[in-house]
C-alpha cells in the first residue's frame, strides 16, 4: 500500500518542465532544457495562441477574405501594380535570405579554419 501512495503523490501536484530537467529519458530531458531556454514572453505567446487558436484563425480567415474581395474589386491595372509590388517584395526577401545564408556559411567556415 505504501508503494501505491508514493506513486500517487507526485501525480497529485501539477508538474512543470522543471520536474523533468533531470529525467532519465534523454528526449524528455532535452524537451525540458528547451523549455528552460525559451524566454518567458515566447511561452506566454504560445499559451495565448493555444487558448485562443480558433478565434485567431477565424479572424485571419476573415481578413484574408476581405483582402481578396477588395483586390478583386480593383481594376486590372491596379491589380497588376499590386502584383508587381508583391513580386518585388518577395525578390528582396529572397535576396536578403540568400545573403544571410551565405554570411552564416562564411562564418561557419571561418570558425572551422581557426
Amino acid at each position: 500500500m505504501s508503494d501505491d501512495t508514493q506513486e500517487e503523490a507526485p501525480s497529485a501536484s501539477p508538474r512543470t518542465w522543471r520536474d523533468f530537467l533531470e529525467d532519465p529519458d534523454p528526449f524528455v530531458a532535452a524537451m525540458a532544457q528547451e523549455m528552460k531556454k525559451t524566454p518567458a514572453n515566447i511561452r506566454a505567446s504560445r499559451k495565448y495562441y493555444l487558448q485562443h487558436m480558433e478565434n485567431l484563425q477565424d479572424k485571419a480567415r476573415a481578413r484574408t477574405r476581405s483582402r481578396r474581395e477588395k483586390f478583386k474589386s480593383l481594376s486590372s491595372e491596379e491589380q497588376a501594380v499590386i502584383k508587381e509590388r508583391v513580386r518585388a517584395s518577395q525578390a528582396r526577401y529572397r535576396e536578403r535570405r540568400r545573403e544571410d545564408l551565405a554570411r552564416k556559411e562564411r562564418e561557419r567556415r571561418r570558425r572551422q579554419n581557426l
